[in-house]
């Protein structure tokens, strides 16, 4: 998992030009309020709609803040439409293993937000906002190819190469979540370093949500 010092915000519609790689299926940013790193928690974190104040009360650690943008579809019309990741729903039964250790196509793409929570040491989350978005796409497309020759040690060689591109616009549909990550810590829940916690996730967040 990498780990940003500054949040940076998603804009509706930003030009992203392909080179041939595709897209990441999950873009994951987490900021951290405190130095104090703490140990990844077995189960799923846990949304809740508890004020700030009343999760402190309740013994919680404001531990951090996870933006989470899930690319789930890329689409040209040239040629249609390409899953980058199922959107499925998880089977609470099932054994789920933190991010680092499972396979990408396993992840529980709706409860991929708990999962990371838990996975930095998160017990609950408060949703700050999720929402779909569409962001406009590029790639470039050979138009027409030409052969190229040459000589090494009197052997003859050619392939051929592209001698002009166009570029062809589509749109890459994503889900945006981010979050606020608590954890139960009674001794530490009223230290003033939590409460500094909550101060910076209130100047961080509204210095840096540069969403339309």
């Amino acid at each position: 998992m990498k780990y940003y010092h500054h949040i940076r915000f998603y804009s509706l519609l930003v030009v992203i030009s392909l080179s041939g790689c595709g897209f990441d299926p999950t873009v994951l940013k987490f900021e951290p309020f405190h130095k104090q790193t703490f140990s990844a928690r077995k189960d799923k974190a846990v949304r809740v709609n508890d004020k700030s104040l009343e999760l402190i009360a309740q013994g919680h650690v404001l531990i951090g803040f996870i933006d989470l943008r899930q690319n789930i579809q890329s689409c040209y019309p040239d040629s249609g439409c390409q899953n980058i990741r199922e959107l499925y729903n998880w089977d609470e039964e099932e054994e789920y293993i933190p991010t680092k250790n499972k396979p990408l196509a396993e992840y529980p793409r709706e409860a991929e937000l708990e999962y990371e929570a838990a996975d930095v040491g998160g017990d609950k989350v408060t949703v700050l906002e999720e929402k779909s978005i569409q962001t406009q796409i590029s790639k470039q497309i050979c138009t027409y190819m030409y052969p190229v020759t040459y000589t090494v040690e009197g052997k003859v060689y050619s392939y051929m190469q592209c001698g002009g591109y166009r570029t062809v616009y589509g749109t890459l549909y994503s889900k945006i979540k981010r979050a606020l990550v608590w954890r139960y810590e009674p001794s530490l829940a009223s230290s003033e370093q939590n409460i500094h916690a909550l101060k910076i996730a209130l100047n961080t967040i509204g210095k840096n949500d540069d969403t339309p």
